[in-house]
């Protein structure tokens, strides 16, 4: 799709009305939309923001692992823009709570962690303790997020609201800050 003579906001109210698709919610780089026709579905409208996208491709080639959303479909926008705009089709999730956050990090994570000592809210564990989980969970996807995290370690953003939930499974579902 080709949109001359309109920036990002004209474009996003333009799908907006011309798909009757409600914001559900949005973040500093981007806007996620209700899905028209497939109610277990959203749009996520992310605008410059390489290190989104790099974490949709990881969970493209995760697809299945529990603890990250399932991405259906993801286009490059052409737009007149100086930075690339992605549509990114996904799952829907659920809002979760901090206390659900803490449960599930109680009961999956804990198990590999040797120190809570150096908890902080941005990266949950430490960079060691991160490598230790690596390590030692016996879950293969676990193993597979930390990798991913551990990698990413300076860029990470694990904040409450990067969370979000599946039933009962918690997913880590905007684990990154921006590449700056």
């Amino acid at each position: 799709m080709q949109v001359l003579a309109e920036d990002l906001k004209q474009y996003l109210a333009r799908l907006r009305d011309a798909f009757v698709m409600l914001p559900l919610g949005h973040g500093a780089y981007g806007v996620v939309y209700d899905h028209r026709s497939d109610r277990d579905m959203v749009v996520k409208i992310s605008a410059n923001d390489p290190g989104d996208m790099e974490y949709v491709k990881f969970c493209m080639n995760n697809s299945g692992n529990r603890w990250l959303p399932e991405v259906h479909d993801v286009h490059l926008l052409d737009l007149d823009e100086p930075y690339e705009v992605y549509a990114v089709f996904l799952q829907r999730l659920e809002k979760t709570t901090p206390q659900a956050v803490q449960r599930v990090f109680a009961r999956e994570i804990a198990p590999w962690v040797t120190s809570w000592d150096t908890y902080s809210e941005r990266t949950r564990l430490s960079f060691p303790e991160w490598k230790n989980v690596l390590r030692t969970a016996p879950d293969p996807q676990t193993r597979r997020l930390a990798q991913f995290l551990i990698t990413h370690f300076n860029r990470l953003d694990l904040l409450n609201q990067n969370f979000m939930q599946r039933g009962s499974q918690v997913v880590f579902n905007d684990p990154l800050t921006p590449i700056k």
